[in-house]
């Protein structure tokens, strides 16, 4: 599957993640590591190898970390775990899985952050008991930013349009399954429904929310 959208260089990752190298958590260095490592993961998986026992904790820092990378590299688009990589094929749990993309893997290479054999630096993450005692900082809220937009029928057409908004969610009246469908892929939780699969209603939901149907949905 082609990166669309993304032409990072190599340099390019490797500046950003020692830009944010300082802000990178334990638990988010064991993730980043392990999607490294095994190339294709699942984010439920991802997730427990950082020491997650909550699918929805890994889920949220990985996107923060993700999110981090795509400031330092001005890279806009609301699924924060697509600036690292892209979607590939549900695994035997059918479970969605995110291919980590070249250029990603070449940098944290070049960076020597995770060496297998033990050589080189490696990435050091502080510990609490080796920083300095700081207040507790005060809790970010996050706004959730919804969208609503009649597409028209046209929405593979005007689907940059929308990112450019960065939405949390994206509601679609008059959007075809396909064009719908076709979001997978590029990391959103999606759902659509409808008689005319050229037409009828989409909703989008980028990382770290996701989508589930309540049962009184029709």
């Amino acid at each position: 599957m082609k990166n669309a959208g993304k032409n990072f260089t190599v340099g390019q990752v490797k500046a950003a993640l020692e830009a944010i190298q300082p802000t990178i958590s334990t638990p988010q260095i064991a993730m980043l590591r392990a999607h490294y490592r095994h190339r294709i993961l699942s984010m439920q998986k991802i997730a427990v190898l950082g020491g997650y026992k909550e699918y929805r904790a890994g889920n949220l820092q990985y996107g923060s970390l993700c999110r981090r990378i795509a400031d330092e590299l001005g890279f806009v688009h609301p699924s924060k775990t697509y600036t690292i990589a892209t979607g590939w094929k549900n695994d035997s749990q059918g479970h969605f899985q995110w291919r980590m993309d070249d250029a990603v893997v070449t940098a944290l290479r070049q960076l020597r952050w995770f060496p297998r054999n033990g050589n080189g630096a490696g990435l050091s993450v502080t510990t609490s008991a080796e920083a300095p005692v700081q207040p507790a900082p005060k809790r970010k809220t996050h706004k959730l930013r919804i969208v609503v937009w009649n597409c028209r029928m046209a929405f593979s057409k005007k689907k940059e349009l929308l990112y450019k908004l960065r939405p949390d969610i994206a509601v679609l009246p008059e959007c075809s399954k396909d064009a719908a469908m076709a979001c997978i892929r590029e990391g959103y939780s999606a759902k659509w429904w409808g008689e005319n699969k050229h037409k009828g209603l989409a909703v989008l939901a980028a990382t770290p929310w996701a989508l589930r149907c309540g049962r009184h949905l029709i």
